[in-house]
């Protein structure tokens, strides 16, 4: 005897039907949504509009500041000692990084 069940639709179907869901895709961002949100991005860096968001805006003064440090330290004699020891050789450049 078969089981005969009805589906949204309204069309019968008899047995049982193997429904495999939709494949999960291995990357979170194709190239094409990254190069869409750029212009986005970039409007959004513009000192006028972080100036309506202060947290923002701070964040990008310490992220310039840090930068210019990072290129600067070099020619400056290196790293100078901070509370006792020598700030290690790329501190100053992963900071930079993570605040931009």
């Amino acid at each position: 005897m078969s089981m005969s069940t009805l589906t949204p639709a309204g069309t019968p179907v008899s047995g049982s039907v193997e429904v495999t869901p939709p494949k999960p895709s291995s990357r979170a961002f194709s190239a094409a949504q990254l190069w869409a949100a750029l212009p986005g991005a970039l409007r959004k860096l513009n000192p006028a509009a972080l100036w309506r968001n202060p947290v923002m805006f701070l964040v990008w003064v310490g992220a310039a500041l840090t930068t210019v440090i990072a290129i600067a330290e070099p020619f400056l004699g290196g790293a100078e000692q901070s509370g006792g020891t020598t700030v290690p050789f790329g501190f100053t450049w992963g900071i930079a990084v993570w605040l931009g």
